[in-house]
C-alpha cells in the first residue's frame, strides 16, 4: 500500500512539474496550489500508515539541513512515450488545448486513484488514513476545477477580443 501511494505521489508531482507550461494566471495558480495539497495530502496518509518522514529535520530551527522534495523527479505530463503506439497526438500549441490536456490528464489519473481507493474499504474508520486521502482526492477535482476556470477565462477574453459582446466593454489590460 505505500508503495502505492508513492506512486500517487510521483503521479501528482508530474502534474506539479507540468504547470510551468501554461500561461500564468489567478486560476492557472489555484490549481497549482491544489496539485501540492494533493501530494501533501498523500504524504500524511503515508505517515498514517506508519511511514517515517522525509523531513526530520524540517522543525529543528538549529539544522541547517533543508531535505530535497520526497517523491519528486522532473517529469512532466508534456513528455510523450518512445513507442509509436502508445505516442498521443500532438497538442496545438494554444493555452486552449494544453488546458484540456491537462484536465483529461487528471481525469485519468483520478481513475487510477478511485481504484486504490475502492481497495481501501478495510481500514478502521477511526484511522485518519481514509480522512487523509479523500483529501487528496477532493485537492485534484478542485485542481481539474480550477483548470476550467481557466477555459471560462480564456473564453471570455476571446470575446473582447472579438469586440462581439457586452464583455467587450470591459478593459482586460486596465493599467494598474
Amino acid at each position: 500500500m505505500e508503495e502505492q501511494i508513492r506512486e500517487l505521489r510521483l503521479e501528482v508531482d508530474k502534474f506539479i512539474n507540468s504547470i510551468e507550461k501554461l500561461n500564468p494566471s489567478r486560476e492557472v495558480s489555484l490549481c497549482y496550489t491544489q496539485l501540492q495539497r494533493s501530494k501533501a495530502w498523500l504524504g500524511m496518509a503515508l505517515g498514517e500508515l506508519g511511514t517515517k518522514t522525509p523531513y526530520p529535520d524540517s522543525t529543528d530551527p538549529k539544522s541547517k539541513n533543508i531535505e530535497p522534495q520526497a517523491e519528486h523527479f522532473n517529469v512532466t505530463i508534456w513528455v510523450y512515450p518512445l513507442k509509436p503506439q502508445e505516442a498521443q497526438p500532438a497538442i496545438e500549441e494554444t493555452q486552449t488545448a494544453h488546458v484540456k490536456f491537462f484536465r483529461k490528464e487528471i481525469e485519468t489519473y483520478m481513475l487510477k486513484f478511485d481504484a486504490f481507493m475502492d481497495k481501501q474499504e478495510s481500514q478502521k474508520e477511526e484511522s485518519w488514513f481514509l480522512s487523509y486521502l479523500w483529501q487528496a482526492r477532493m485537492t485534484m477535482i478542485e485542481a481539474k476545477h480550477w483548470l476550467g476556470w481557466e477555459l471560462n477565462r480564456i473564453r471570455t477574453l476571446k470575446e473582447w477580443e472579438n469586440n462581439d459582446s457586452p464583455t467587450s466593454q470591459r478593459n482586460p489590460s486596465m493599467p494598474l
